[in-house]
């Protein structure tokens, strides 16, 4: 059976921005982005901590790119951010660290 995708849809001005998330079956070192163009929408791909992201959009390849970047700082700030204050965080640092699906 396939492993369930989990989809966030974004949107930029009059752009929708498609992120898609799945677990990887492999968790050895993050994958840097690459872009590429698909039937007219540019899809922006790469991999962390376990898990495979898509962002897929009409949008220019550097306007995906900028979103992507975005969308990592933040994933990596909320990570950060729950080292940093161990197993007891706050509710307000449990919040920060959920944003991180909701990009930039």
């Amino acid at each position: 059976m396939p492993a369930p995708i989990g989809a966030v849809v974004y949107r930029r001005r009059q752009h929708v921005i498609n992120l898609f998330v799945a677990q990887t079956a492999e968790h050895g070192a993050p994958r840097g982005a690459r872009i590429a163009t698909l039937q007219g929408f540019n899809i922006r791909r790469w991999s962390d901590r376990g898990l495979n992201f898509w962002a897929v959009s009409d949008l220019g390849a550097d306007e995906l790119a900028d979103f992507g970047e975005k969308f990592e700082a933040r994933c990596e700030a909320a990570t950060s951010l729950r080292s940093a204050t161990g197993p007891r965080a706050s509710n307000r640092a449990q919040f920060r660290s959920r944003t991180c699906s909701r990009g930039g």
